[in-house]
C-alpha cells in the first residue's frame, strides 16, 4: 500500500493527460425550432410540461394538456394563446402538399 508520503510529487509545470470519457454521448446542436422552443418554454408553463414529458408538440397536445375538459372552438383569441412556433409548425403542415 503506497502511503502519501510515498506519492510522487508533481510540479506545477507538469501536464495530465486527460482520457476521454467514450461513454459521453455526442455534443448536438439544437435546431432553430429546438432552439426557440426552449427559449418559449421558459414563458409557458404548458410547453415546458410538453417538452419535459416529451409529448408531441402539435397545437393539439398544447389544447389538450390546457382544456383536459376539451377545448373550446378555435378563435383568433384562442390562437394567439399558442406558442408561436407550434403554430408556425401547424402552419406549415397544412401547407405541405397531400394533407
Amino acid at each position: 500500500m503506497t502511503t502519501t508520503s510515498e506519492m510522487p510529487e508533481m510540479s506545477s509545470n507538469s501536464t495530465t493527460t486527460l482520457v476521454k470519457d467514450s461513454r459521453r454521448r455526442p455534443e448536438r446542436k439544437l435546431s432553430q425550432q429546438q432552439a426557440e422552443l426552449m427559449r418559449q418554454a421558459g414563458q409557458d408553463a404548458t410547453l415546458a410540461h410538453m417538452l419535459t414529458m416529451k409529448r408531441p408538440l402539435t397545437v393539439e397536445t398544447y389544447l389538450a394538456m390546457n382544456y383536459p375538459d376539451g377545448a373550446p372552438p378555435m378563435t383568433a383569441e384562442l390562437w394567439e394563446e399558442i406558442p408561436e412556433v407550434l403554430r408556425e409548425a401547424a402552419l406549415q403542415d397544412s401547407l405541405r402538399p397531400g394533407t
